[in-house]
């Protein structure tokens, strides 16, 4: 796996808890929280100016989370 491939993961999984989340069923194992984050995008889809890659989280408050992927080995 590199590092396409696990911000695609990330994204994916984001985004099916945040539909889970707006259909009220988040999955025990996972925080309650995530009823609170409106939307995932990757960096690209962001627009952000970095080569690295990663997602970002925007909250239903408009506070984002920007979660980088790095490959280490």
């Amino acid at each position: 796996m590199n590092e396409q491939e696990m911000e695609s993961v990330l994204n994916e999984t984001a985004a099916a808890l945040i539909l889970a989340a707006d259909m009220n069923e988040v999955p025990d194992c996972c925080p309650s929280e995530w009823a609170n984050v409106e939307m995932v995008r990757t960096f690209d889809e962001a627009g952000l100016l970095t080569g690295n890659k990663g997602i970002v989280l925007t909250m239903k408050d408009g506070t984002e989370f920007q979660i980088s992927v790095v490959q280490s080995r």
